[in-house]
């Protein structure tokens, strides 16, 4: 387990260093340098939308939305109409389709004021989308996208009604919210101390790794599994559809309303667990633990392995803590 942890910090902490590369210092914003600084224009622009097949955005403070356009051309701008070019907007559009949107012009420090800089990025459908930020809320809403991967260190990251082939996401100590996301693939969510919100999310599989933020997911349907960890964080799931789950915590709270399932597997330190069990659906559950006990009022039979039916007893709930009990429902 402290394994686990060590490895989705650093991940989370190694992609915010080395992709982005932004900081502040008391004076002001601490930008690197970037490839072929040369070729970038600033200010705000309009493309094609049919030449374009991947955008990436490079982001400091304030703000980023990015919204799917419904014209031929498309518009990406900011807030700050009146700021000179070297503190404009910067972007570079390769010739392989690449769109490149940057903070503002290669290497500058300085300081600005976040009001200034609240980009809005027009998008075609299908194309892959790359987020960076370090202190900026990132909004993403009524999207059809390819792959999508989005990181904030401090800003948060709401993501409404959208569909993509995969999604990743990671905030450092932001929020990060989903609500209608349909993927065809994975999505993936890691943070460290934001909490983590999600509702009606469908795909083939969901991973959540948070070490202290809290994790509440509401109408969960996954075609293959789903993973949920965190250190000591509270997790709560309602509406879980999947063929194979896994909850992993160790001080946290657990509370778990299962819809439809195969396996499930809780792995609990010391975190209460609280199991819904739906009706009309058997289940065999079984406990292992030091000092925890079971605790329910539902009919049930006892059976090999401090196994414990409940109905008919075909899907399959395994439960592990040391001294956290388990309340069935």
């Amino acid at each position: 387990m402290k394994t686990k942890w060590i490895a989705a910090i650093l991940s989370v902490c190694l992609l915010m260093s080395a992709a982005l590369m932004l900081s502040s210092c008391d004076n002001g914003i601490v930008t690197s340098t970037y490839d072929d600084a040369n070729k970038y224009r600033a200010g705000a622009f309009t493309y094609s939308a049919t030449t374009v097949k991947s955008i990436t955005v490079e982001w400091y403070s304030g703000a980023i939305t990015v919204v799917e356009g419904e014209n031929s051309t498309l518009s990406v701008s900011e807030s700050g109409e009146a700021l000179d070019e070297a503190h404009q907007l910067h972007y570079f559009l390769r010739e392989d389709g690449a769109l490149f949107i940057r903070f503002w012009e290669s290497g500058l420090r300085d300081k600005i004021d976040e009001a200034q800089k609240h980009l809005t990025v027009e998008i075609p459908q299908n194309v892959d989308v790359t987020l960076l930020s370090t202190t900026a809320d990132i909004d993403l809403h009524d999207l059809q996208t390819a792959r999508a991967l989005v990181t904030s260190h401090s800003g948060n990251i709401n993501i409404a009604a959208m569909t993509a082939k995969s999604l990743d996401v990671s905030s450092t100590s932001g929020e990060v919210s989903l609500s209608n996301v349909t993927t065809a693939e994975a999505i993936t969510v890691t943070g460290i101390s934001g909490d983590v919100a999600a509702n009606a999310v469908s795909g083939k599989s969901i991973t959540v790794n948070t070490t202290s933020g809290k994790v509440a997911i509401d109408e969960l349907n996954m075609t293959d599994k789903g993973r949920i960890a965190t250190v000591s964080g509270d997790i709560t799931v309602h509406g879980a559809k999947t063929h194979s789950m896994e909850v992993h915590t160790t001080s946290g709270k657990t509370e778990l309303a299962l819809s439809a399932y195969d396996t499930v597997v809780v792995d609990a330190t010391s975190g209460e667990v609280y199991l819904t069990l739906p009706e009309g659906v058997g289940t065999t559950v079984y406990l292992k633990t030091v000092s925890g006990s079971l605790h329910t009022e539902k009919e049930h039979t006892s059976a090999l392995h401090n196994g414990y039916h409940f109905g008919t007893g075909e899907k399959v709930v395994r439960v592990e803590t040391v001294s956290g009990s388990l309340h069935i429902d």
